[in-house]
């Protein structure tokens, strides 16, 4: 089956839940002469989801201090000591060239432009294991439960076979939510009952599942020998166990993650334009059309060629539209409509023929 809904996620659809205060966090260090000096930022605490882009250089700094408290608790100077510090000056340079950079895709982007190929590995490995710290620690965004609950049938893989999703997220908070209705304790057997189709091909989907999600900046997750490093479901291990796992497993260039610059191989982009080759309806949830999307977002709407209707679901839906226009090829978007709708809330609504579901405010 190809798709007649699709979704097109960005960051925005892994916002999750926020709490009013803020966590203060600390880091003390001497400098060459002897003094004290004490490094404090303020950051945004999280209940449920990942950072925004604005969020994550104090994130990054919380998960330093994290680090630094830990690596502190160590009295012997051991190999697993050794390998804290590391991470932790890794996570600490992440965090400073985030401060002085766009986003992070920014700095990635001059990284690989400019042939810093050491650099660019770090990041990716940095901010891998730095997302997958993130989600260890507390629920995805309830409004992917919301979305699984409603387009689920009978049982929990009776998944609608017109729906599918195109997701720029590096996250796995999809796959986290699914985990509640599968039970399955393994993030790469969860991503192959939902259908995942990674750009980095680390996780083999199962061809025959109904849901197919394609994920264009490949995800935050570490593969050693073809094995998928799973630190979410892990109970026998201590958070600081679990990352500094992770750590000695990512050397080398073993992260899935990707982005939209790097090559996107043919046989993907085949599998993608034929996935979404019937779609009559796009909806956009949380993204933006970023500049150094454009060229893959333009080849996504080149691919469904009989797109009728787009729905924009963000609070700024306004000011994308006018970024959204720039992607849609010009044959396209005097037939097709756009829809602006600002609230955030997910919810279903039915459409008239059978088993058609949009992701809309009720």
């Amino acid at each position: 089956f190809m798709s007649k809904i699709v979704y097109l996620l960005g960051a925005g659809a892994s916002y999750g839940k926020r709490g009013k205060d803020k966590i203060k966090c600390e880091v003390e260090r001497h400098d060459k002469d002897g003094r004290r000096i004490i490094t404090t930022m303020n950051c945004p605490t999280l209940y449920r989801g990942v950072p925004i882009v604005s969020e994550l250089p104090s994130r990054l700094f919380y998960m330093y201090a994290w680090l630094d408290d830990e690596i502190n608790k160590i009295k012997n100077d051991s190999l697993d000591k050794r390998n804290l510090e590391k991470l932790a000056e890794d996570i600490n340079w992440l965090h400073n060239e985030s401060g002085r950079h766009a986003t992070i895709d920014t700095f990635a982007k001059k990284l690989y432009l400019i042939g810093q190929e050491d650099d660019y590995c770090r990041l990716k490995r940095a901010f891998t294991i730095f997302l997958m710290w993130e989600q260890m620690n507390k629920q995805p965004d309830i409004r992917y439960d919301s979305f699984f609950a409603a387009i689920l049938g009978d049982i929990y893989d009776d998944f609608p076979k017109e729906v599918s999703i195109v997701s720029w997220n590096y996250d796995c908070q999809l796959e986290l939510a699914y985990r509640e209705y599968c039970r399955i304790d393994s993030i790469s057997g969860i991503a192959k009952k939902l259908g995942v189709k990674d750009k980095e091909l680390g996780i083999k989907s199962d061809d025959s599942a109904g849901l197919k999600i394609m994920k264009l900046n490949g995800c935050a997750l570490i593969e050693d020998n073809h094995y998928i490093l799973d630190p979410f479901f892990d109970t026998t291990q201590t958070p600081i166990g679990r990352v500094l796992s992770l750590y000695k497993h990512s050397e080398g260039d073993r992260t899935l993650l990707s982005f939209a610059w790097e090559k996107m191989d043919d046989e993907y982009k085949s599998m993608i334009s034929t996935q979404v080759g019937d779609a009559e309806t796009v909806v956009v949830i949380g993204y933006s059309f970023p500049f150094f999307n454009r060229k893959v977002d333009r080849f996504l709407f080149e691919s469904m060629p009989n797109l009728k209707n787009i729905y924009i679901q963000d609070p700024y839906a306004d000011r994308i539209v006018q970024t959204l226009l720039s992607v849609i090829p010009s044959h396209i978007y005097p037939i097709t409509k756009v829809e602006k709708i600002t609230t955030t809330v997910f919810g279903i609504r039915m459409m008239s023929s059978l088993r058609k579901y949009l992701l809309l405010a009720v």
